[in-house]
């Protein structure tokens, strides 16, 4: 019984740090959401991981749909928090070629094309579940 009693409250405890890990990093995610729409319009691109990591991408557009600003997260547990990443600055999203990602990993590429096509859907007045602001 004893065992069992400290099985149920590790696995409740692993559990309520797991929720307030989340609860950070979902608040991470609205403060670099936030102070970038406050710059100018973003979209987002997520890859979703089970096995392996998953990414978030923010990217910031100016009026002509060049790149500003952009930041992802990537990692697999609850404490991965948003990078910068400059060299896509001055880069139009519309125009974003495979040649142009070859330094980042397969997971952060998906997810910026994923970004590219959330942006064309919203500007194509598909905004129903899509990630464009």
């Amino acid at each position: 019984m004893e065992i069992t009693l400290l099985v149920i409250i590790i696995g409740i405890s692993i559990w309520g740090l797991q929720s307030l890990f989340g609860f950070f990093q979902m608040k991470n995610f609205k403060n670099n959401f936030k102070e970038m729409r406050e710059k100018g319009r973003v979209t987002i691109g997520f890859n979703k991981g089970f096995f392996f990591s998953g990414v978030v991408v923010l990217i910031r557009i100016n009026e002509n749909i060049n790149i500003e600003e952009v930041r992802y997260m990537s990692g697999v547990t609850v404490l991965a928090r948003f990078k910068k990443m400059t060299y896509l600055n001055g880069k139009n999203l519309l125009n974003l070629e495979e040649k142009d990602l070859k330094d980042l990993n397969k997971l952060i590429k998906k997810a910026i094309f994923k970004a590219v096509k959330n942006y064309e859907a919203y500007m194509g007045g598909e905004e129903k579940n899509n990630y464009a602001v």
